[in-house]
């Protein structure tokens, strides 16, 4: 689903649904969601949301972006540590 809009008070998660490292952490972002309700979710496998790969200098999914925080990876440990905001 295309997004229409960044939601900034929110960590943003880009991510493709093909891909097996987002897969790999997929069930610990959506149970985190599911409690806090915190994350928005953009596949940039969507052709309509490609323009934030630019804008947003997006190297590699997934990608997590809060403020003026990034993390890309799948490391579960430091994963955590950025969606608690340590």
């Amino acid at each position: 689903m295309p997004i229409k809009s960044i939601d900034k008070d929110k960590i943003q998660l880009f991510y493709r649904d093909d891909c097996p490292d987002c897969k790999k952490i997929f069930k610990q972002i959506y149970l985190h969601n599911l409690i806090k309700q915190d994350i928005q979710f953009i596949n940039l496998k969507q052709i309509n949301n490609r323009h934030y790969i630019d804008e947003y200098n997006i190297h590699t999914v997934p990608t997590f972006i809060y403020k003026n925080r990034a993390y890309a990876g799948t490391n579960t440990a430091h994963l955590n540590k950025f969606l608690t905001g340590e």
